[in-house]
């Protein structure tokens, strides 16, 4: 296995190609987590990206949407809602280039019955199963990171139910 150091930047201006190049670091885009771009102009920071990293040889991961969202909701507004905002960042993410897209596995820790533990993992294997039939990743690969779980056997146990070869493990430490 082979580490790389990734730099978190909220806004384009944040990004330096030379001292990134320099290095040898990969660059995490977080613009795209807000909802508010994503119902507005987010193609214009879109096309700036996308032209800046042009050629880039570093690691590229966009952070996906995650505010209020969880592909494992009983409300199926709430899935939807998911839906279009995880297919939303998977493209721009493609279409900028990236190697990586992450999504928050939104594990509610104080939820620790198996039985609930065992649904949640069951739908977030049927959610990931019908994204990727709606869009070709290509070699992308999708890291569910943690956020409010603060033990990581839970995402790993997330992770291997979910059982595809495009789905792997972040952990943010």
């Amino acid at each position: 296995m082979q580490n790389k150091l990734i730099k978190c930047i909220r806004t384009i201006n944040e990004f330096s190609r030379d001292v990134f190049e320099k290095l040898n670091l990969g660059v995490e885009i977080q613009d795209f987590t807000e909802p508010d771009l994503l119902d507005g102009n987010w193609y214009k920071i879109f096309k700036e990206y996308k032209k800046c990293l042009e050629g880039f040889d570093g690691i590229i991961s966009v952070h996906g949407a995650f505010l209020d969202l969880n592909p494992a909701s009983c409300d199926k507004r709430i899935v939807d809602v998911t839906r279009n905002r995880y297919l939303t960042s998977l493209d721009i993410a493609k279409n900028i280039g990236a190697n990586y897209v992450i999504f928050h596995s939104q594990i509610n820790p104080w939820l620790k019955d198996p039985i609930s533990r065992k649904w949640r993992n069951k739908r977030n294997r049927a959610f990931f199963r019908e994204i990727l039939e709606e869009i070709d990743i290509g070699s992308m690969v999708i890291l569910i990171e943690n956020i409010f779980d603060n033990d990581p056997r839970q995402l790993d146990e997330l992770v291997n139910s979910i059982d595809l070869p495009q789905i792997k493990i972040c952990l943010d430490i």
